[in-house]
């Protein structure tokens, strides 16, 4: 893995889990009462936000480490925020949910769809790949 592979790694792994914090930061705080943030909110969409902002700070820390497993976990964070973002949609078109919260479930999922991309890119083929062959000796 290149210098510049190992700095895309570190950048992708530390932007997930800079999101993360900041979902459980924000999260926590909503749902403590200790800020409004001026519009009706979702106390179950918080606590999903939350939650998975636990899990991204995680998988990012793993990233980071170039683990084997980070292309399918950030896969299914992508995933996780892209099908939230869906039902977020239809509330809001029923005037159920508020535009912000569209706003950063769209920016959650076009964000962990990057970090996948990069992170499929790096590893995922590298775990289908077999290892070289070790050239052998020629004894004379």
């Amino acid at each position: 893995m290149t210098d510049t592979t190992k700095q895309v790694m570190s950048g992708a792994g530390g932007l997930g889990m800079l999101v993360g914090i900041m979902s459980v930061l924000v999260g926590s705080q909503t749902l403590l009462g200790l800020t409004n943030p001026g519009y009706v909110t979702l106390d179950w969409l918080v606590a999903y936000n939350m939650a998975l902002g636990v899990l991204a700070v995680f998988v990012g820390a793993a990233i980071r480490q170039h683990r084997q497993w980070t292309p399918k976990a950030a896969a299914g964070i992508f995933a996780a925020h892209f099908a939230v973002l869906g039902v977020v949609v239809a509330l809001w078109s029923s005037s159920a949910a508020a535009p912000e919260s569209v706003y950063a479930m769209l920016f959650r999922s076009v964000l962990w769809a990057g970090i996948a991309v990069v992170v499929w890119k790096v590893l995922g083929t590298k775990a289908a790949e077999p290892e070289p062959a070790r050239a052998k000796r020629a004894r004379t």
